[in-house]
């Protein structure tokens, strides 16, 4: 059978971390991760995912500017808050602060994408997080609006409007519609976090979730928090996101079969690991 995806996926895959450390922001850099910078999301996460081991940003609207200026390549990009009274002048302060990407999370019609694209108003590049079941459920609305760039899945609030795990998600039917909506619309398509390949304290390996790109035709994601872990001072990230392009593209080069099998053992491993837990 051919791959999914055509060789080379892991060379052209693109990267987003999120910091507001200007030294962190120049070694990824240096690393080829194209877009950082801060996530300002607040409003309401800490509520909705207060029993999940998840990161909860600090970052601040000036933390902008201080990482755009350590940028030479690197896209600056940033994570607003989810539709709220303020968020067009939100939109309008980050521009301003020199944002090159901005990403909508939590959102659930059409008509908050809507607003978020009028408000952009093409000054910056919008990408849409996915994380709601019922804005994965009118996908192929979404798609239509004009004025999207980008869409991304976040499985942590997904997960959790789902009722089920987050590696289940990425494995799930849905994940699928929506991937098939993304792509067919031309658009390009993420999602979730990626680990580094030689990362043994993570629930799950990070092959099994690596093989899920070139099955869902995915060529982006973010940077896990725990990619910089156990001291970030300490992680050679060269090397490091080297690796992991490397690993993209052998599972790239995998057929159908392959990339069925490592669904299914993905399953298996987040059914474990919740036994475990």
């Amino acid at each position: 059978m051919a791959a999914v995806s055509a060789a080379g996926l892991g060379d052209r895959f693109v990267l987003t971390l999120f910091t507001n450390d200007p030294a962190i922001a120049r070694r990824a850099e240096a690393a080829g991760i194209a877009r950082i910078g801060p996530d300002l999301e607040r409003i309401g996460k800490a509520a909705r995912q207060q029993n999940l081991d998840t990161w909860q940003s600090t970052h601040e609207e000036a933390d902008l500017a201080r990482v755009g200026q350590a940028l030479v390549k690197s896209e600056l990009f940033v994570r607003i808050n989810s539709p709220h009274p303020g968020l067009g002048a939100e939109i309008d302060r980050v521009i301003a602060l020199g944002a090159k990407a901005i990403m909508l999370p939590f959102f659930d019609t059409t008509d908050d994408v809507r607003a978020f694209v009028d408000r952009v108003g093409g000054r910056a590049r919008t990408v849409l997080l996915v994380e709601t079941a019922r804005s994965a459920m009118i996908i192929d609305d979404i798609v239509a609006i004009d004025g999207v760039d980008e869409i991304h899945v976040g499985l942590n609030d997904l997960r959790l409007s789902l009722g089920i795990s987050g590696f289940e998600v990425m494995a799930s039917p849905l994940l699928g519609k929506v991937s098939a909506a993304v792509r067919g619309a031309g658009m390009p398509f993420g999602f979730g976090r990626i680990g580094r390949p030689d990362d043994r304290n993570l629930p799950v390996d990070p092959e099994l979730v690596y093989a899920q790109y070139p099955r869902l035709m995915a060529d982006r994601a973010f940077v896990s928090r725990y990619f910089l872990l156990p001291d970030p001072d300490r992680i050679d990230l060269v090397r490091s996101v080297a690796d992991f392009r490397a690993r993209m593209n052998d599972w790239a080069s995998r057929d159908t079969v392959a990339l069925e099998a490592a669904r299914i053992a993905l399953l298996d491993a987040a059914t474990r690991a919740q036994i475990a837990g």
